[in-house]
């Protein structure tokens, strides 16, 4: 079930991951403020860690107040980074909250997700985190998207624009599968944790950022020979932040990938590309945990 989140309601501000500013908190609190919400913001939110925003310690009691707060609904992470990973043990020891939160976050955020979804069955969203947000630099549209979820929920949601890159996904005439994902490296980091991703009868979300193609290339390779991508339902890359120099290899590598490499290893998958959700200005929400429908070129969520 999708929570729907109500305007005049708590928002629970988390920074599990990296170093954040007083200047970043305050415009996050003004903007939800402006957006008629009640911005509840830890008061130690900030600390003196040299690549998170606080200490361990701190940030998994943030995130376990803000998991059983019976008030709210919607937990926002400020921004990704470095930190998750270091306090996901103590989260597998935390008994599942009774209400269920609406999380929504990328980056580093994604091994959160992988816990909620697979472990709680808890829908969460990959989406325009605090930061950006409110400081404008997120498009509108992708804004306008955020809220529609928030508000309205899943039943009318979709994205479209879809290209397929195999033989496997231009013959697919309907794929359905639970989402999950998003981040390359932080899926890669999960294999062998309690929250290891689990892509069977899954659509796989895929997109990363400050990698080299020559990196991400290798990731997916080692992704496939693990053999963790064998029954998945289908694999969509969104963007992974390449430069101009680097966009002609980019695009070799996920074509490779999508219609060399899967076929050596005997893989019939169906590949996609989705242009514009990842970790740049143009963000497009992506509902995780969900199920969803592929036809043509377009993706359903929540049927």
């Amino acid at each position: 079930m999708w929570p729907l989140i109500s305007r005049n309601e708590f928002v629970d501000i988390l920074a599990p991951s990296g170093k954040v500013s007083q200047e970043d908190i305050n415009i996050i609190r003004e903007y939800l403020l402006r957006e008629g919400f009640k911005p509840r913001i830890p008061e130690n939110i900030l600390g003196e860690h040299p690549f998170s925003a606080n200490s361990d310690a701190l940030r998994f009691e943030h995130l376990k107040n803000a998991l059983n707060a019976e008030d709210s609904t919607l937990l926002w992470c400020v921004r990704g980074g470095q930190g998750v990973t270091s306090i996901m043990p103590e989260l597998t020891q935390l008994a599942k909250p009774e209400k269920q939160k609406l999380l929504v976050g990328f980056s580093d955020i994604t091994s959160l997700h992988l816990w909620l979804n697979q472990a709680w069955q808890w829908p969460s969203l990959h989406g325009p985190m605090a930061r950006m947000t409110s400081q404008n630099k997120i498009d509108s549209h992708d804004v306008a998207a955020l809220n529609h979820l928030w508000f309205e929920g899943l039943q009318t949601y979709s994205l479209d624009g879809l290209q397929a890159l195999n033989e496997a996904a231009k013959e697919a005439i309907i794929v359905e599968g639970k989402t999950i994902g998003t981040c390359l490296s932080l899926l890669q980091t999960s294999i062998g944790t309690p929250w290891q991703f689990d892509a069977c009868d899954k659509i796989l979300f895929l997109e990363d950022i400050n990698e080299q193609p020559y990196r991400i290339y290798r990731s997916l390779i080692y992704l496939i020979n693990t053999g963790l991508l064998n029954q998945a339902k289908a694999l969509i890359f969104g963007d992974f932040g390449e430069s101009d120099q680097e966009a002609k290899d980019m695009e070799w590598a996920l074509n490779d990938i999508a219609n060399v490499y899967l076929n050596k290893r005997g893989l019939n998958l169906p590949v996609f590309r989705l242009r514009g959700f990842g970790h740049g200005p143009r963000n497009k929400p992506i509902p995780l945990g969900v199920r969803a429908r592929i036809e043509s070129d377009i993706i359903k969520f929540g049927f």
